[in-house]
């Protein structure tokens, strides 16, 4: 009498040995497909949610006690561009103070909301990626898995977290700190965010981090697809270039 096969609960679709959240973080490094493969074993996405809250919210701790949110605002009011800086100059004094009062309250209290608004924006990009995918390249790509592609992808991004901590921990001058960039892995430093906004704004999307973290997605997109690695790129970078697009207009309208 033959013994019954118990199925491989443990392996991925493809095969390969399903693999630990630390094997998976490792292996967007070394071996990215890895991991993506095994997000269609498991679409768990908690420990690079997890990592990304825990350096957010020490960086935000960081720049209270080293930079202080006074200098942060103060900062903030030096990278305006003239136009911003014209409309300010119109209001009473009694207006100024209000309106550095409330940026002082949203710069102190609300920088430690951080891990939810990324939660958000990863979660929209996610169903963006999904969309496309399926809709214009055929794909059948489960929500969850989409989800899960977004967090890994993003995990270079926190080596710019850590750079973020170090650097402002060990900043001599806070007037230098900007809040928005504090790591100049991009582009941005061959221009001047007052006098050119718009321009600024384009050039920090020519970041290294950024630009990393989109060819995982675009990787990572085509393998839990079954689709050719150009498929998800081109959704992954289409979508960039569109929020770049979009972010570099609000400066064209409002800065």
């Amino acid at each position: 009498m033959s013994t019954p096969v118990t199925p491989e609960i443990n392996a991925s679709d493809s095969g390969q040995q399903a693999l630990s959240e630390m094997d998976r973080l490792v292996n967007v490094f070394s071996a990215p497909t890895k991991t993506f493969e095994d997000i269609k074993r498991n679409a768990s996405w908690w420990a690079p949610f997890l990592i990304m809250a825990l350096l957010s919210t020490t960086f935000v701790w960081v720049v209270g006690q080293k930079i202080t949110w006074e200098q942060v605002v103060e900062n903030q009011f030096s990278a305006m561009s003239e136009k911003q800086k014209d409309k300010i100059s119109q209001l009473t004094p009694d207006q100024q103070a209000q309106q550095r009062k409330i940026m002082l309250a949203s710069f102190k209290y609300g920088s430690y909301l951080a891990p939810i608004v990324i939660l958000i924006i990863v979660a929209i990009v996610a169903a963006l990626n999904m969309a496309t995918m399926n809709f214009g390249m055929g794909a059948e790509i489960p929500y969850k898995q989409a989800l899960a592609v977004s967090w890994y992808a993003g995990v270079p991004r926190m080596f710019q977290s850590i750079l973020a901590i170090i650097i402002t921990f060990v900043m001599k001058d806070p007037s230098g700190f900007n809040m928005q960039n504090p790591v100049v892995t991009n582009l941005s430093f061959l221009t001047s965010q007052s006098q050119h906004p718009a321009l600024y704004t384009a050039l920090s999307f020519i970041d290294i981090f950024q630009l990393w973290g989109t060819y995982l997605a675009g990787i990572g997109l085509a393998t839990v697809a079954g689709k050719k690695n150009s498929d998800g790129l081109t959704v992954a970078f289409g979508w960039y270039i569109v929020f770049m697009l979009l972010s570099v207009g609000a400066k064209f309208l409002f800065a």
